[in-house]
């Protein structure tokens, strides 16, 4: 499978970038993705995801869309994660891409649309919450980011799992073990006697 998938995987991008597609078959695309990354395992097929920055805005706006109650689409909100996932891990400093970001009509940064979208998708117990725990790992161990989110996301972590007795919040907890397995130990000792 590994010789065809970049040939597989670029017939359905085009599918799903163009601005032309209906919805229905932008996300018949990204369940055909989300086959083939099963297939392939999600470590293994996000190597073989574009990461060009370019593509942060596009990803970010579907997320964005992405309602995570939902389960009709789910395959989409997973690969775009997964897709994010790979995103953030481009060198350049996030902040850069606040003065070039298309189409946002928001006031938020970059890193603040990012941030929002990995707790929305973080709290949740389906199958996106393994990808969404990935992503926000990749994310929270930046070295511009973990200054300023790592903290407030644990805080809001541990207020998630305090809130309800009845349910586990298994999202939210495998998103603080990948942080934990992803991020620099001695960025991490401090956060673990709360921990």
């Amino acid at each position: 499978l590994d010789a065809h998938i970049i040939e597989l995987m670029n017939s359905l991008l085009a599918i799903i970038r163009d601005a032309k597609s209906p919805d229905g078959l932008m996300n018949a695309g990204f369940k055909y993705l989300y086959q083939i990354c099963k297939v392939r395992t999600f470590k293994v097929f996000v190597k073989f995801l574009p990461h060009e920055l370019s593509d942060i805005d596009f990803v970010l706006n579907l997320l964005e869309k992405q309602v995570p109650e939902e389960s009709e689409n789910w395959e989409t909100r997973y690969c775009c994660l997964l897709w994010m996932s790979i995103l953030v891990l481009n060198p350049f400093h996030l902040s850069r891409l606040d003065a070039i970001a298309e189409g946002d009509q928001s006031s938020l940064t970059i890193m603040e649309r990012i941030f929002r979208v990995c707790k929305n998708n973080c709290r949740g117990n389906d199958t996106c919450s393994t990808v969404a725990a990935y992503l926000s790992a990749k994310f929270l161990v930046r070295m511009e980011i973990k200054d300023i989110y790592l903290s407030s996301f644990f805080d809001w972590c541990f207020n998630e799992v305090k809130q309800s007795d009845l349910h586990v919040h298994y999202g939210t907890l495998q998103t603080i073990a990948a942080i934990l397995k992803h991020g620099k130990r001695e960025d991490l000792l401090k956060y673990a006697p709360k921990i």
